[in-house]
């Protein structure tokens, strides 16, 4: 495992990060739903794991283990989004078209 980070080590960050953007943007959609997203955020973060913290990449990354550390944040961060998507889209399959805006950000 090399200790140092290469641009695709940012670049898979980025992809973390780009995720929980989209994450908070439905989130919010799912508040306007009137969806009460304490509760099933709490389960979700749970069951997938929590959204990173704001700080740099150099700050919280595991450097003994840097290619499972960003797959592990990759796949918390997709399997929250996929959580939150199909929620959205079992409380109102309309929400198809709401989510695909999100999507378009």
């Amino acid at each position: 495992m090399s200790l140092f980070l290469g641009k695709i080590h940012y670049w898979l960050f980025n992809k973390v990060l780009w995720f929980e953007g989209l994450e908070g943007e439905i989130i919010k959609l799912a508040k306007d739903k009137g969806i009460d997203v304490e509760k099933l955020e709490a389960e979700i973060n749970s069951k997938y794991g929590v959204k990173t913290p704001n700080k740099n990449l150099e700050d919280m990354i595991d450097t003994s283990n840097i290619h499972g550390w960003l797959q592990g944040q990759i796949h918390s961060a997709e399997r929250r989004m996929a959580a939150w998507t199909k929620l959205l889209i079992e409380a109102d399959e309309k929400n198809y078209k709401k989510l695909e805006e999100v999507y378009k950000i």
